[in-house]
């Protein structure tokens, strides 16, 4: 079987979505999975350099005042923890470009990418990485030992 999830890496329900597939496929007796992650990016408007995290999130919620945006994180940072991953969204600062970490995830090598990804996920939600920046992803790679495949 083959599952292919798309996913963009500064998605929090793309995050709790792969734990929770992760869990399953540790219980799955069937026959054996492949997991493909595809690229797709949320916001293609985001420039380069990103924006200012507050200002990306009420623009996406159509919240100039920013009402609804603490309400949407608690959420979000509840359905994280029932799913075994944290999010600090008071550690991010910007939202960024996620073009290089999707071309980061499609370098390395098939059995790495599961596990790059869930790097890139903890150095933006939990760390507040900027991982639009290379450097970024590159000492992520290093701290890894991950050579592009």
């Amino acid at each position: 079987m083959i599952i292919d999830v798309f996913q963009d890496t500064v998605c929090p329900w793309c995050r709790i979505g792969k734990s929770y597939l992760t869990e399953a496929l540790g219980l799955w007796k069937g026959e054996p999975v492949s997991v493909r992650f595809r690229a797709f990016r949320l916001d293609s408007s985001i420039p380069p350099k990103g924006v200012p995290f507050t200002e990306a999130m009420n623009r996406k919620l159509q919240d100039p005042g920013g009402e609804k945006l603490q309400a949407v994180l608690d959420g979000v940072t509840r359905a994280g923890r029932q799913a075994g991953v944290p999010f600090r969204f008071d550690r991010i600062l910007s939202m960024p470009d996620t073009r290089l970490s999707h071309q980061l995830i499609a370098a390395v090598p098939e059995s790495s990418k599961s596990l790059v990804l869930d790097r890139i996920y903890r150095a933006y939600f939990e760390e507040g990485f900027d991982i639009g920046v290379e450097s970024v992803l590159l000492r992520i790679c290093r701290r890894m030992r991950i050579r592009s495949g």
